[in-house]
């Protein structure tokens, strides 16, 4: 109504919409966003987010892809491929696309630590630690990574270490109710009932 930059306004209204959980919104509006101007790997990606959030999981893979042929080192729409492919049932796929972001981008944690949680998944216990190991390297106290270590050392019933690692999540992130949760079953697995009913009570 003020002669704003209608692209710019159209663009920041969308976004809210995705912020506010409002995909049919928003995926109007990346509709006609995209129409004018295709050539946007951002609007490519954000349009994926949109459709991700409705289920549509192909549908977001290939506007993820989109972006990816637009600018193939965007690392971001890479991420986001491969939770989509996840959520898709693509296992396999979804481990590539991560480390396409990570190839893009080696700091970008988020891919590091969705990469580390698909390995864990598919009960590659070292190829996880590692992942999660190299988080630790650049976010020494990062809870996530700790959390997930302890999982994987769990599942080798490395009990523990395991219980070390829960420790360290819950030090760096007091109230994170997964790792005090994660921590009682450890525990439980170690004898010491009272301190797993403890953490359990905790998360």
């Amino acid at each position: 109504d003020r002669g704003e930059d209608r692209h710019l306004v159209l663009q920041a209204m969308a976004e809210v919409h995705l912020l506010r959980k409002d995909p049919a919104a928003a995926l109007e509006l990346y509709n006609r966003l995209v129409a004018e101007r295709g050539d946007s790997p951002k609007l490519w990606n954000e349009r994926g987010v949109a459709a991700h959030q409705q289920g549509k999981y192909d549908e977001a893979a290939a506007d993820y892809r989109h972006a990816l042929e637009l600018d193939p080192r965007y690392a971001l729409a890479s991420n986001n491929l491969g939770v989509a492919l996840y959520h898709a049932g693509d296992r396999d796929g979804s481990i590539e696309a991560f480390r396409g972001a990570l190839a893009a981008n080696p700091g970008f944690v988020k891919a590091r630590l969705n990469l580390a949680l698909l390995l864990a998944k598919a009960r590659r216990a070292q190829l996880a630690l590692e992942a999660y190991r190299q988080v630790l390297m650049t976010e020494s106290e990062q809870p996530i990574a700790w959390n997930g270590i302890g999982l994987v050392l769990a599942d080798l019933r490395k009990f523990e270490d395991a219980r070390n690692a829960f420790a360290r999540a819950i030090q760096a992130h007091p109230d994170f109710a997964e790792a005090h949760y994660n921590m009682s079953f450890a525990l439980s697995n170690m004898g010491d009932f009272d301190g797993a009913l403890r953490e359990t009570k905790r998360a």
